[in-house]
């Protein structure tokens, strides 16, 4: 079962690669109606660089995220399972 934090991670991923590639295809519209405006390509290809780095960063964030609520889903179960050996050796008490 999916969470909202878990849909709004997959929204943000989502729009990163459709911003990505609308910037990609803006790109491409320049070089090809306006090529002379390197100013405005370098410029552009620069942030779609930075881009990329920001969404592997993200990508990378989210694989610990996921690490993270493993452990912590494993250590509270083992948790109740302490808990419930408790009750049981203080029966024996």
């Amino acid at each position: 079962m999916r969470t909202d934090k878990q849909l709004d991670l997959i929204l943000a991923n989502s729009q990163m690669l459709i911003i990505r590639q609308v910037l990609q295809n803006s790109i491409n519209d320049i070089k090809h109606n306006n090529p002379h405006r390197v100013d405005l390509i370098t410029g552009m290809e620069k942030r779609l660089q930075e881009l990329c780095e920001i969404q592997m960063t993200y990508l990378r964030l989210e694989d610990d995220h996921k690490a993270v609520i493993k452990k912590i889903y494993e250590l509270h179960k083992e948790n109740l399972e302490l808990k419930k050996q408790v009750q049981e050796l203080k029966q024996f008490v």
